[in-house]
């Protein structure tokens, strides 16, 4: 059983995302398109991309859509 979640963050400003690093004890309530506040450990990968060891996580808010 794998012990860590991925994430991927992006806020916009590029088309690549940062993947973040969450332990699976780590609480978690937010889903697809929330808004969340992460501080961690930033470091490259093995395959040269940008990661992030997350330390602290809280969401700012959930993503919610109106089907019509």
């Amino acid at each position: 059983m794998k012990e860590n979640y991925f994430i991927d963050i992006n806020d916009g400003s590029t088309t690549k995302n940062i993947q973040a690093i969450l332990n699976k004890n780590a609480k978690k309530d937010f889903g697809y398109g929330a808004s969340i506040e992460v501080n961690g450990i930033l470091s490259l990968s093995p395959k040269g991309n940008y990661e992030l060891k997350v330390e602290d996580i809280q969401t700012i808010g959930t993503y919610k859509f109106n089907l019509y």
